[in-house]
């Protein structure tokens, strides 16, 4: 009878170190991801914000002078631009200066 028990309490124990190693496994898999997630929504940032100075710098050569708005790279530079996903200050100082253009990821969007 006390085989019996211990059998039952080996085998409750086991189940228990089951439980406990998988919930630990989905918990490292969802921290994974969420940091997966933030790299990329850094490097989609990153990636706007260099193709906005490198149409603004084609502007430049092109028209000589840089973009008076934002609109304006948009519309003749064919940039596009998720506004979903972010927010674009676009600050023009004159004509003959580059523009500050600053991104920024909006926080909870998807994609």
């Amino acid at each position: 009878m006390q085989i019996n028990m211990q059998k039952k309490r080996g085998v409750h124990r086991a189940l228990y170190i089951s439980l406990a190693v998988f919930v630990l496994a989905v918990v490292v898999i969802v921290t994974m991801v969420g940091q997966m997630s933030l790299r990329v929504d850094a490097e989609q940032t990153a990636r706007l914000r260099e193709v906005l100075h490198r149409a603004a710098i084609s502007c430049y050569a092109v028209e000589g002078r840089y973009p008076p708005s934002l609109e304006y790279l948009v519309e003749h530079y064919s940039v596009v631009i998720d506004y979903g996903r972010f927010i674009v200050n676009f600050d023009v100082i004159s004509p003959n200066t580059m523009p500050m253009i600053e991104v920024i990821w909006v926080e909870g969007a998807v994609g």
